[in-house]
């Protein structure tokens, strides 16, 4: 398992009072005053056996939290006490320790490679090798979450206004593997995802240093091999796992690389030869690409910054400061009211219903579109207009920390929708992609 934060329970309420982080640290501290009162931490106020009887009523009358209760419930003896004290808390010392001999027999190292720049010209990040890899060895091990359907990585075109292009498919597609004859797409969901291309048919003549394999140690995956597709489709989740396995010795820190199939090899190089620069100034249609928007958050105090261009907007965090007013944007002033005392118009400071900081409002629940007035570079703040929804609310904001202000792409205006953009799945080996989930073979 790995850790999602404490929000992730206290969302769920249908795991129950599962004990998290700081009731952990609640409970530590409750048993570090038990043990110091007792025999066993020097004193002599508590004996061993009235250590049952403090615990209890710690457990039932002293602890209101529930949360923390569930961290205490297996402490109730004074060899408990003592296990929390030598293991250094009491999440330990309520768990079992596997041995080093269990964890190679039953585990998967999940460490043999790290990320960083390719060797690749251009391609981004990579995956690189720790330390020496004997041919054979399982490199990385990943769940593959499974969606299904050809047209599942397109956009709804509806949402789109008329007047941007965009690429039709959605970038995730890139990081898809799946086979032309199927309608399943699986995805990794750790750095297996970095893991970039290479084969002898490319350019650079070099065969991959590991392969794809279904990982045959996970019962639930050799299981669903054996069963149709549609089996599959209704697993709520990830089912799926996928080894990658070195094809040859890996030396410490060479990159590794897998086959994406010839498919995506073919695909990539018609991209390359096709690609077009969509900047204005070379016939293009971006004034702004996604690297100077983001570099413009270094400046944000350069009023030249704070009118939108067809390609970025500004966004403030919502409740990023005070309130000053609300105002009530309306074209019929003479029925409208607020209800509670906000100002009520048809215009305010230039800003009427047709304003399309209204239009870009439902995109984003935490940041709002806004629009900069004024700056104060010594306190670090601005005065802001924040438009709430997308018919009629705004908010001013005297003093909008810098720091919950930020220039970003309009929606769909971002480098990963350009149209033309590389989109393709990587390719399932035909050799081990079960024949009947083929189900667009026909």
């Amino acid at each position: 398992f790995i850790s999602y934060g404490d929000a992730w329970f206290y969302a769920r309420p249908e795991f129950g009072d599962i004990a998290v982080s700081t009731n952990y640290d609640d409970s530590n501290r409750i048993l570090a005053a038990i043990w110091a009162l007792s025999s066993m931490g020097g004193n002599a106020v508590l004996e061993k056996d009235e250590v049952y009887d403090v615990i209890h009523f710690a457990k039932t009358k002293l602890v209101q939290e529930p949360r923390t209760r569930s961290a205490l419930q297996n402490i109730s003896t004074w060899h408990d006490l003592e296990r929390v004290v030598v293991r250094n808390g009491i999440a330990l010392a309520t768990m079992e320790l596997r041995s080093l001999e269990w964890f190679e027999e039953n585990g998967q190292c999940m460490d043999h490679i790290y990320v960083n720049e390719s060797t690749i010209r251009q391609a981004g990040n990579g995956a690189f090798s720790r330390r020496h890899l004997k041919k054979g060895t399982t490199i990385i091990s990943s769940p593959m979450i499974h969606v299904w359907g050809r047209d599942t990585m397109n956009f709804n075109l509806s949402l789109v206004d008329d007047d941007i292009p965009i690429s039709p498919s959605m970038q995730i597609l890139n990081y898809q593997f799946s086979h032309p004859k199927s309608s399943i797409y699986l995805l990794p969901i750790n750095q297996m995802i970095g893991i970039n291309h290479n084969s002898a048919r490319s350019a650079s003549g070099q065969p991959p240093n590991a392969k794809l394999r279904w990982a045959a140690w996970n019962k639930k995956s050799v299981y669903a091999l054996q069963r149709p597709l549609d089996d599959l489709k209704k697993e709520p989740y990830s089912t799926m796992v996928m080894d990658v396995v070195a094809t040859r010795a890996i030396l410490p820190d060479e990159e590794v690389f897998i086959d994406f199939g010839e498919e995506w090899e073919a695909a990539w190089a018609a991209h390359v030869q096709n690609w077009e620069s969509p900047c204005q100034a070379v016939n293009g249609t971006r004034v702004l690409s996604a690297l100077v928007i983001n570099e413009m958050n270094e400046d944000k105090f350069d009023s030249a910054l704070w009118t939108w261009s067809t390609d970025h907007l500004t966004v403030c965090k919502k409740g990023g400061s005070a309130v000053s007013r609300t105002v009530i944007i309306t074209e019929d002033t003479t029925s409208a009211s607020s209800g509670d005392g906000n100002i009520v118009t048809d215009s305010y400071e230039g800003i009427d219903v047709g304003d399309d900081g209204f239009k870009y409002s439902s995109h984003d629940d935490l940041r709002m579109p806004c629009k900069i007035r004024k700056a104060n570079e010594d306190t670090g703040t601005f005065e802001a207009v924040l438009f709430l929804d997308h018919h009629s609310s705004i908010e001013i904001h005297l003093e909008m920390p810098a720091h919950n202000v930020q220039f970003i792409p309009k929606p769909f205006k971002s480098d990963m929708h350009l149209p033309g953009s590389f989109r393709h799945e990587m390719k399932i080996p035909d050799e081990i992609f079960p024949l009947h989930w083929m189900d667009l073979a026909t």
